[in-house]
């Protein structure tokens, strides 16, 4: 009888066990959704990509010991992943990312990491002008007020143009190769013709590359001394007021892109070196073309992101 009872205690238990780690794993989930999607899939790629790397050099070793080692287009495991952004090297994975969660991620998991393209500079625009990337802080022109964030987080953006004109300046890490600049906005009114969401700029010189608002609710961006030239735009209406909507442009040195809510809505084939820029306007051109709304999360890469970084941003970076 107690051998009896003393089971049912264990079952008991055990299933107690049970429902409290689900509980746990449940809050992780809700609280953290990179926990649950983002992360759990990078994890089990890298895994599943190291387990072939060992498969592939046990099957192929050579009878006088000698280790072949396999290329990234030998391990399917790697196929989802660009080769800018993985690489395979006498066995070795590295891992190339301006995200410092994967980051993270990968040298908890023992890759060699590549954060050199990192971001060159990010506004997480929380009440300030702070550089949380290469310490280029803004400097704040005009009133611009705190604003309440696309997940309802109170003093996590910034307000521009409530009460007049305001923007933020700031420094550049100088570099005149490819770009990614990207924001998150969320306009209380159109323009009468355009308004500054971010424009590089070099003192003395003139514009580098300029993303805006148009009046008909696209997206615009105009990258200097390229060809052709002019003002390159998304369909009308992609940008809605009173919503949050993420938007970005590139430039690889033969395309510009344009992309709203991580999907790729405008490319244009553009030709030439492109100007050196070393300062960036946000929220306004000078006193002119005023954004009205509020910002948050501003970044501008050394290099063009490909529509998977892209989409990660938009999707997963919270």
């Amino acid at each position: 009888m107690k051998k009896g009872i003393s089971l049912i205690v264990l079952v008991i238990t055990i299933i107690v066990i049970i429902i409290l780690a689900g509980a746990v794993i449940l809050s992780l989930s809700t609280n953290n959704p990179i926990f649950s999607a983002s992360e759990a899939t990078f994890k089990s790629d890298m895994s599943n990509i190291k387990e072939e790397i060992n498969l592939y050099t046990l099957a192929n070793m050579q009878t006088d010991g000698t280790i072949k080692y396999p290329i990234k287009s030998e391990i399917k495991s790697a196929d989802k992943y660009d080769a800018a952004a993985l690489s395979i090297s006498n066995g070795t994975i590295l891992y190339k990312t301006p995200d410092l969660n994967y980051k993270n991620w990968a040298e908890e998991l023992g890759l060699t990491v590549d954060y050199t393209y990192k971001l060159d500079n990010y506004y997480k625009m929380d009440g300030d002008a702070i550089d949380s990337a290469s310490s280029n802080n803004g400097t704040t022109y005009g009133i611009l007020l705190p604003s309440t964030d696309r997940f309802g987080k109170v003093n996590s953006a910034l307000e521009f143009g409530s009460s007049g004109y305001s923007n933020i300046i700031s420094d550049l890490i100088p570099f005149d190769g490819e770009a990614t600049l990207c924001a998150w906005i969320n306009p209380k009114q159109y323009p009468i013709e355009r308004s500054t969401i971010a424009l590089g700029i070099t003192p003395g010189i003139g514009n580098s590359f300029y993303m805006s608002l148009y009046f008909d609710g696209s997206l615009q961006s105009f990258w200097y001394e390229k060809t052709p030239d002019g003002y390159h735009t998304t369909p009308a209406g992609v940008i809605p007021l009173n919503t949050w909507t993420f938007v970005c442009t590139t430039w690889d040195g033969s395309y510009n892109k344009l992309y709203v809510n991580g999907q790729l809505l405008k490319t244009v084939a553009v030709t030439g070196i492109g100007r050196l820029q070393s300062g960036l306007n946000i929220g306004a051109e000078g006193i002119g073309r005023q954004f009205y709304g509020s910002m948050d999360d501003v970044r501008v890469y050394n290099r063009a992101l490909s529509q998977t970084e892209i989409n990660n941003l938009y999707t997963n970076i919270k």
